[in-house]
This record gives C-alpha cells, structure tokens and sequence, in this order.
C-alpha cells in the first residue's frame, strides 16, 4: 500500500513541476483578463463526458454572448488538467469526482464552483445477457470490470456490501475504459461497472443495466473547478461563465432535441445512445445547489453538516484515501466555493 501511495505521489508531484516549470514565463497574469471592450477571456478546459451544459455553451454561442471570449483546451483525464492548472495555461475545467479529489489532496489551488450534473443514475453495472447475471446477487463467481481508484469501483464495493459479498467473491477485471466495449462484446468480462455514455454504448452493444449507483445509495457527479486566483480576480468573468451554463440549461430543460444532437456530436452517440444519457443525467439549478436540502448542495450549511456534495466527495475520498489513491484526505469544504451559485440562484 505504501508503494503504492509512493509511485502515485510521485507522479502527481512530476505533473505538478511541470506545470510550475511551463508557467514561469506566463503566470504573471493583469489583475483581471477583462478586454477593452468589456468582455472577459476565459480558458476553458474540458475532456468527453456528459457536460451537455458545456457543449451547448459552445454549439449556441452562449459564452459569447455573455461577453466571453474562450479558449479550449480538450483533455482525456482529469489529472494531466493539474499542471495546466498550475501554468495558468486554464483558467476552469470540467471534471468528475475522482479527479477533483486528487487534486485536492495534492492541494492545489482550486475550488469547485458549481455541478454541472448528477450522474448517479448514469454510472452502474451493466451485464451481458448472456452471463446469467439478473440481479445484484447473480454478480458472484463472475467477470466483471471495473476501473480502479474509480467512481464507479467505490459504488460497485458498496452495493457489494449490501448484497453480503466481497471482492473474493469475484473476479475483478481492471481495464481502461477504452477496451471494455470489445471485452464486453467478446465475453472476456460478464459486466462492467461504469459510467455514461459507456453504460450507454454497452446497452447498443447488447448489454442490460442491473442497478445504479443511485440504487445502492452512492452519489456521482461532475463539477467545474478554477483556479482560486483567478476567480478572486476576475468574479465577473465567473459569474458571465456560469451565467452561460445556467443558459444552457434551460435549453436542455426546454429543447431535448437540440439537446440529445449536442450530446450526439460531442461524443459521436447514436441517437438513441444520447437520448440514455440525457435521460440518465440530472443538470441541477443553481437554486437547487443553493438548497440545503438538495443531495447536491454546495450551502456552506450543508457542507458544515457534511451534507449535500460534501458528503458524496468525503464517502469518495474516505475510499480513495484507503486504498492509496491519494496522498492525504483533504479538506473538502475548503475546496467549494459556493458564492457564485448563491448569486446566481434566481
């Protein structure tokens, strides 16, 4: 275990020189990157999954509209997106939980500012139908792949629980998530615990959905984190940048259409691929992150409780941080800056 919080330390340091080394020349940014003509230049980064929010921000010119000008930079994994951070070379990015916690636990200077969505019904185990597999229970004795240090493996080890198994159980198979769909068709692996649009892909594959992280009481979700300089910086230029998310939102509450062909040309899905997803996927208001209540909340008094999106990080960061996923547990609260959603709630 030791060797192995070693060697993921040590990578995480590397990324993070690197990205110190590539910033020495540019890191020394103006107080604020407002234009002359008033608009605000934000580097965006980004990587493919379910932020439909994000992609129609793009496809209707959203950002533009607010008075932003950005600048993408696509991503294939949360983590090369730290010495990015570091550089300056982005200023936001979009990423899922496990990420977002490593890089709190490497304590970077960044905060989450809003969830982009709730991916809990959109994340689970999805089965051949031919492995004999009908229900949670069926699991035992068999194939079944999962990425480690995942979201998806700390649901699959909790509904585990709940069904009276463990890992011996089974035969845990640990692929990338780009082999899986011929391993899936294959037969080298009976299931695979994964998240959309991959849960998505295997039911065209032929593959049918057991249960859900939501089923077995595990959140999921993905969130936009930034630098803290410059949020401190430039809070006009948050504010137009969720302001622009907040916009397209209503048109995914509005127009499913226009919705699920974002969805469909971001991601190359099949039409009915993208309509599983969108129906997977819940993109909350940010009154609804304001709320308290709300599973997701990022309301300083949820957070204090470890409530709302407080409680699904630490739940993940508790199994991370046993498992030598990260270096230390980190302070999540420290790491949510809820002040923005509070001000655009209405």
């Amino acid at each position: 275990m030791k060797t192995i919080r070693k060697k993921f330390h040590i990578g995480i340091i590397l990324l993070l020189v690197l990205g110190l080394l590539a910033g020495c020349g540019s890191n020394e940014e103006a107080s604020s990157n407002e234009k002359s003509d008033g608009s605000h230049a934000v580097k965006i980064g980004w990587q493919p999954s379910v932020e439909t929010q994000f992609y129609i921000a793009q496809n209707e010119k959203l950002f533009e509209k607010n008075s932003i000008k950005p600048a993408y930079t696509k991503f294939t994994a949360g983590p090369p997106m730290f010495a990015a951070f570091n550089s300056g070379s982005i200023d936001v990015a979009y990423m899922g939980n496990p990420p977002a916690i490593i890089a709190m636990a490497e304590n970077l200077p960044v905060s989450v500012i809003a969830v982009e969505v709730d991916s809990s019904n959109g994340e689970g185990l999805v089965v051949n139908e031919k492995s004999g597999i009908n229900k949670l229970e069926d699991i035992k004795g068999k194939k079944i792949s999962v990425l480690r240090g995942s979201s998806a493996e700390y649901a699959m080890m909790q509904a585990l629980k709940k069904v009276g198994l463990t890992e011996k159980d089974l035969t845990i198979i640990n692929l990338d998530i780009t082999t899986i769909i011929p391993a899936f068709e294959k037969g080298d692996v009976d299931g695979v615990w994964v998240w959309d649009p991959w849960v998505s892909k295997l039911v065209t594959a032929g593959g049918k959905v057991i249960v859900r992280d939501a089923d077995v009481g595990v959140g999921a979700s993905g969130v936009w984190m930034a630098r803290n300089e410059w949020v401190e910086k430039n809070p006009e230029a948050v504010e137009a940048f969720l302001k622009s998310l907040a916009d397209a939102n209503k048109i995914i509450s509005d127009d499913k259409e226009k919705s699920k062909k974002a969805l469909q040309d971001a991601l190359a899905l099949e039409k009915q691929e993208a309509e599983s997803v969108l129906s997977n996927s819940e993109y909350p208001t940010y009154k609804e992150l304001w709320d308290p209540s709300y599973k997701l909340s990022m309301n300083p008094e949820a957070l204090k409780k470890n409530e709302g999106l407080a409680k699904v990080l630490n739940d993940l960061a508790d199994f991370l941080d046993e498992n030598g996923k990260i270096t230390q547990k980190p302070n999540i609260e420290e790491h949510i800056n809820g002040s923005f959603v509070e001000k655009l709630q209405n």
